[in-house]
C-alpha cells in the first residue's frame, strides 16, 4: 500500500499538471484514493463519483460537480484508465463553462481531447470538439470558434452522424453570420434545413428556420425574416402537440431557446404595423412561456393552428420548400423583390382580412362590451404596446425605454411597498410605470369607454398589479376592473354558470412546518383565516368549511369538484419549479404546483387563494410561476383563480375578501366584485396603503 504522503503528492501533481486548481484543503482527494484499495475498487468509487458529478451539474450544484469530477479524476489516473480520464476532463470543461470560465473550460476540455484522440475514439473527440467551438463563440473568437467547428464537422460526415452535421452546419452558419459574411451563412443554415427535414428532425428544423430568419434580419432583410421566423413558430407548435415524444435532453434543449423566435417575429411584425399577426404571436409567446415552466402545455386548436402564411410568402417558399430551387436563388431573384415590395405595400391591410381577427373579433366580443384586449411586449430597447378594441383593428403604441429602465423601476416599486411611510414614493413609482404603460394608450380606452381590461403581462411586469399604477389623480383600479389572462387561446369562453353558488373554504390557523423538494418552511399561524371563512359562509348559502386538520388532501379532492366556488385561505409559495411550489393544507400536507394539473373542477367558476405569498416567491424573475398558478387552475376546468402578488396581512386580506364576496353576491362579474373591494379598502384609512389592497389578480375568465 502506497504511503498516505506518495499519494498526497500523486493528487497534488496531477492536479496542478492538469491545471485544476485545487479547492480549500485536498485532504478529500487523498481519502478518496486511499480508500479504494484494489484497481477494481477504484474504478467504481471514480464512477461513482463522475456519476455523482453528473447529477450534481443538472441541478446546478457546480461547485460540488467540480469537487466530484476532481476526486474521480485522481482515481482515473491511479488505475491509468485513459476514457475515465478523458470523462472527467471533459466534464470539469462543462463545469467552468457553466460558471462562465470559459478560458480554464477550454485548457480542460483540449487536455479531454489530446486523451480521446490518443485512444481514436471519434464519437466523443466530436463532442469535445463542440464544447471547444462553443467556449470559444463565448469569449467572442468567432475564427477559433469556426476552426473547431469545420473539424468536428469532418468527423460526423465521417462515421455518418446526420443529426450531429445538421448541428455544426447551423454552429458555422451562426459563426460566420456574426463575422458578417451572410452569404456563406445562408448557404450553411440550408444544408442544415436540408438535413433536418431528410432526416425529420423537426427540432433542427425549427433551429434552422429561425437561424435564417436571423441571418436576414441582420441584413435588414426584415419582410423576408419573417416569413422564416413564422415557419419556425409554427414548427414550434406543431413540436409542442408531442413534445412528451422527445426525450428529456431534447425537450430541455427545446424549451430553452423556442421564445426567442416569437418574440424576434412579434417585434418585427409590431414594426411593420402588422397587428393582427404580432396579437397572434403575443399569444403563442404565453403558451410557449408556460411550457417553459410547466414542461407539458400542449395548447389545443387555436394554438396548434400557428401564425398563418400571407399569399406572398407562401410563394417565396414554394420553391424551396418542394425543393426546386436552393434558398440562395430563392432570396436573391427578382420574383421575390417583387413579392416582398407587394408585402411592404398591403401586410397591414391583409391582417384585417385574417381568419384570426374575425376570430378574435368573435371571441372578444363574447366576454361582453367595453372590453379591450391589452399585450404588452418588453423589448431590450424599448416598450411595445397592443391594444384591441371589438371592431376596431388593434393598435400599436411604442414606448421609448429601455428594459433595464423599465426593470428598475419594477424593482424600486417592488421594494418601496413594505413600508407603511412610503406612499408618496410609491405614487411616483407607480405614475412612472402608468406613463409607460397606460397613458400611451389612454385616449383610446377612454374614446371606447373601455370599462374593462383584459391584460396579457410580460416578464417582469406579471409582478406589479395594473391595478396599483397611478394617474396623477387615483389608482388604476379606480377606473377600470381589470382581468389578467395566461393566453387569450388558453381561456375559456363560455358563458357564466347561473346556478346558485355553492362553496367549499379551508382554513388553516396553526403554525406548521413543511418539506416539499428538500427544502423545509416554516409558516406562522394565520389569525383571521377562520373568521374570514365564517364570513363567507354567512354570505353564500350551503357553504362547507374545512379548519385545520379536516382541511387535508382527502377531504380537499372529494369535496372540490361539487363546489362553484374554492377558497382556500392558507400560505401558499409559488416561485422556482411547479415542483417547488406549492399550497399549505391544514394537517400540514402540501399540495405542489405541479400535483395541481391532475385535478378535475369542472364546475368551479373561481378558484381563490388568500394568503402569503401566493404567486410569487423569492426573488423577480420573469413572473411565470404567476402565469402557471393560472394555467394550471384553468386546466382543471375552473373558469378563474384569484392569486396575490406579494405576502399579504391575513387581517387586511379577510376585510378586502368579506368585500368581495358581498360585491359578487350583488350580481355582476367577478372583476367588478374584486374592483369594489379594492375601492372599499382604498377608501378606508386603515387599509388605503396598496400593499393591502393591490396584491391580488383575477386570471382566467372573470367577467
Amino acid at each position: 500500500m502506497q504511503s498516505i504522503q506518495t499519494l498526497r503528492l500523486a493528487a497534488v501533481t496531477l492536479l496542478l499538471t492538469a491545471g485544476v486548481p485545487l479547492l480549500p484543503a485536498a485532504d478529500f482527494l487523498i481519502s478518496a484514493v486511499a480508500q479504494a484499495q484494489t484497481t477494481a475498487d477504484r474504478k467504481a468509487e471514480a464512477n461513482r463519483l463522475l456519476q455523482q458529478g453528473n447529477q450534481q451539474y443538472q441541478v446546478s450544484q457546480f461547485t460540488a460537480a467540480l469537487q466530484s469530477w476532481q476526486q474521480a479524476l485522481v482515481l482515473y489516473w491511479e488505475i491509468k484508465d485513459r476514457r475515465g480520464e478523458g470523462n472527467a476532463l471533459g466534464n470539469l470543461g462543462n463545469a467552468y463553462d457553466a460558471l462562465g470560465n470559459y478560458g480554464k473550460a477550454i485548457e480542460f476540455q483540449e487536455q479531454s481531447l489530446a486523451i480521446w484522440r490518443e485512444i481514436k475514439d471519434r464519437q466523443a473527440e466530436s463532442g469535445i470538439l463542440n464544447n471547444l467551438g462553443n467556449a470559444y463563440e463565448k469569449l467572442g473568437n468567432y475564427a477559433k470558434a469556426i476552426e473547431y467547428d469545420e473539424q468536428r464537422l469532418a468527423i460526423v460526415r465521417e462515421i455518418k452522424e446526420r443529426r450531429d452535421e445538421r448541428q455544426v452546419l447551423g454552429n458555422l452558419g451562426v459563426a460566420y453570420a456574426t463575422l458578417g459574411n451572410y452569404g456563406k451563412a445562408i448557404e450553411l443554415h440550408q444544408q442544415s434545413l436540408a438535413i433536418a427535414r431528410e432526416i425529420k428532425d423537426l427540432e433542427g428544423e425549427r433551429i434552422s428556420l429561425k437561424n435564417i430568419g436571423t441571418t436576414l434580419q441582420k441584413q435588414k432583410q426584415s419582410d423576408l425574416a419573417i416569413v422564416f421566423y413564422k415557419q419556425s413558430v409554427n414548427v414550434s407548435e406543431s413540436i409542442r402537440q408531442d413534445i412528451r415524444k422527445l426525450d428529456r435532453d431534447l425537450q430541455a434543449s427545446y424549451t430553452e431557446s423556442v421564445a426567442s423566435s416569437y418574440r424576434s417575429l412579434a417585434d418585427l411584425l409590431l414594426q411593420q404595423n402588422r397587428g393582427m399577426e404580432a396579437m397572434q404571436v403575443l399569444d403563442l409567446l404565453k403558451v410557449q412561456e408556460l411550457q417553459d415552466y410547466l414542461r407539458d402545455v400542449k395548447g389545443n386548436e387555436v394554438s396548434k393552428q400557428g401564425v398563418p402564411l400571407l399569399p406572398q410568402e407562401e410563394t417565396i417558399l414554394e420553391p424551396i420548400n418542394q425543393g426546386k430551387r436552393s434558398l440562395s436563388q430563392v432570396l436573391s431573384s427578382p420574383a421575390t423583390t417583387t413579392l416582398v415590395q407587394q408585402l411592404q405595400q398591403t401586410a397591414a391591410a391583409q391582417n384585417l382580412t385574417l381568419p384570426a381577427y374575425k376570430d378574435l373579433q368573435a371571441r372578444i366580443q363574447k366576454l361582453g362590451k367595453n372590453i379591450a384586449l391589452f399585450y404588452p411586449l418588453v423589448l431590450d430597447d424599448r416598450l411595445e404596446l397592443v391594444l384591441f378594441i371589438p371592431d376596431r383593428p388593434p393598435i400599436r403604441k411604442t414606448v421609448n425605454v429601455k428594459r433595464a429602465e423599465f426593470e428598475r423601476e419594477i424593482g424600486a416599486f417592488r421594494q418601496a411597498l413594505p413600508d407603511i411611510s412610503a406612499l408618496p414614493k410609491i405614487r411616483q413609482s407607480a405614475q412612472q410605470l402608468y406613463t409607460w404603460l397606460v397613458q400611451p394608450i389612454d385616449a383610446e380606452l377612454k374614446a371606447a369607454k373601455v370599462q374593462t381590461i383584459v391584460y396579457a403581462p410580460d416578464g417582469q411586469m406579471r409582478y406589479v398589479p395594473l391595478a396599483a399604477l397611478h394617474d396623477g389623480t387615483q389608482w388604476l383600479t379606480e377606473r377600470y376592473q381589470i382581468n389578467y389572462l395566461t393566453a387569450l387561446a388558453l381561456t375559456p369562453i363560455d358563458a357564466p354558470d347561473a346556478r346558485s353558488p355553492t362553496a367549499l373554504t379551508g382554513a388553516l390557523t396553526q403554525e406548521r412546518t413543511i418539506t416539499v423538494a428538500g427544502a423545509t418552511y416554516s409558516f406562522s399561524p394565520l389569525s383571521y383565516t377562520q373568521a374570514e371563512v365564517n364570513q363567507i359562509a354567512k354570505m353564500i348559502p350551503n357553504t362547507k368549511a374545512l379548519i385545520d386538520q379536516p382541511f387535508n388532501r382527502k377531504n380537499l379532492l372529494a369535496q372540490m369538484p361539487h363546489a362553484a366556488i374554492v377558497h382556500l385561505a392558507t400560505h401558499a409559495k409559488f416561485g422556482g419549479t411547479p415542483e417547488e411550489s406549492f399550497i399549505v393544507l391544514g394537517d400540514g400536507d402540501a399540495v405542489t404546483l405541479r400535483e395541481i394539473e391532475a385535478w378535475k373542477l369542472p364546475n368551479v367558476s373561481l378558484f381563490v387563494l388568500s394568503a402569503c405569498e401566493t404567486g410569487l416567491g423569492g426573488k423577480l424573475g420573469n413572473g411565470l410561476e404567476i402565469l402557471g398558478f393560472g394555467y394550471q387552475m384553468q386546466r382543471t376546468g375552473s373558469r378563474a383563480a384569484i392569486a396575490s402578488l406579494w405576502a399579504v396581512r391575513d387581517d387586511s386580506t379577510s376585510e378586502l375578501m368579506s368585500e368581495f364576496y358581498a360585491a359578487l353576491q350583488k350580481g355582476g362579474s367577478k372583476a367588478a366584485a374584486l374592483r369594489q373591494a379594492q375601492i372599499e379598502l382604498i377608501n378606508d384609512s386603515s387599509y388605503r396603503h396598496p400593499l393591502y389592497w393591490a396584491p391580488f389578480i383575477l386570471i382566467g375568465n372573470g367577467l
